[in-house]
């Protein structure tokens, strides 16, 4: 008996010890804690920014041919392309045409800028054709191409007319080049190498300063394309194709010829490809290069192809 009442006090010895930490412990932890009522107090009310305001995403209203990236006009119309040409200076140049043939003004001087390509053109003269000059000098264009790029001609419904899609604006370095109607290629340095190399560029690949086209005439897709009205219906190369490639019907046979570097190809066979099989012939025309570019070039010239013969 006298063991078991030692036991019951030292377990109630120990229980009383347990509870007076406890209870220090729990005091301490409150010392450090504000009331909640005094939190409130210290608080300052949060308020709204005045620099805030509430605002909504608006699609294009494609009748006002707006773009929704900076809030220019859409130029993708010719109709917002003709309007452009409220100030243009030089009467003896059509703005219709002009806006036809993909520019619109920038209210410089007189120059004008594709909407798709960039290209700009300026210092024009009387007698200057703008879709010609386009194709000249910016023949991969695809709205010179006749590609989907977006193009809305007058009379077309713009609310029919999807919204153009959001895109990145570079800011920094040049868009399009400038060119004279009535000059020469030229490729000065510091254009885009993909379709104007540099002339130490052109230096490396072998090529000299390059001349206008052999056959001016044929500068433009529909011209060339006219020329196959009597190609041979039996050829498996179409005449978009031939005509895309560079090539007009010369009439005599399957006889194609480039307008710009002047070299004819004939006795096509089925599976020759127009475009491969200038670029494998006539490495050096300036059409191919700036069309398709010298990777593609380099990479027909690795391939082991039978080609028509060379005219």
């Amino acid at each position: 008996n006298v063991a078991e009442e030692v036991t019951d006090k030292k377990e109630e010895e120990e229980i009383s010890i347990e509870k007076r930490v406890n209870n220090k412990i729990k005091t301490e932890m409150m010392d450090c804690i504000e009331p909640r009522s005094a939190l409130r107090d210290n608080l300052t009310p949060l308020k709204p920014s005045t620099n805030l305001r509430p605002y909504q995403v608006n699609p294009v209203n494609n009748t006002n041919h707006v773009d929704e990236v900076d809030n220019y006009p859409d130029y993708r119309f010719e109709a917002a392309r003709l309007a452009s040409y409220e100030n243009w200076p030089a009467r003896y140049m059509d703005p219709e045409k002009l806006a036809a043939a993909g520019f619109y003004y920038t209210g410089e001087v007189d120059r004008v800028k594709c909407f798709e390509c960039g290209v700009e053109i300026f210092e024009w003269v009387e007698g200057d054709n703008p879709m010609s000059d386009h194709q000249r000098w910016r023949p991969a264009c695809k709205f010179v191409r006749k590609q989907p790029c977006g193009n809305v001609p007058i009379g077309v419904d713009p609310s029919t007319v999807p919204a153009p899609s959001v895109r990145s604006r570079d800011v920094c370095g040049r868009y399009g080049e400038d060119f004279r109607p009535t000059a020469s290629p030229d490729f000065r340095t510091g254009q885009t190498e993909f379709q104007f190399p540099s002339p130490a560029r052109l230096g490396s690949l072998g090529l000299a300063k390059p001349k206008g086209p052999t056959h001016p005439e044929y500068a433009s897709y529909d011209a060339r394309l006219a020329t196959f009205e009597n190609w041979p219906k039996s050829m498996s190369q179409t005449k978009e194709q031939l005509a895309d490639a560079g090539f007009y019907y010369t009439g005599r046979g399957d006889g194609t010829q480039c307008y710009h570097c002047g070299g004819g190809l004939k006795h096509w066979e089925p599976k020759d490809d127009p475009w491969e099989q200038h670029a494998k012939w006539f490495t050096k025309c300036y059409y191919v290069l700036m069309v398709k570019g010298q990777a593609f070039i380099n990479s027909v010239l690795g391939q082991e192809t039978t080609p028509p013969t060379r005219e």
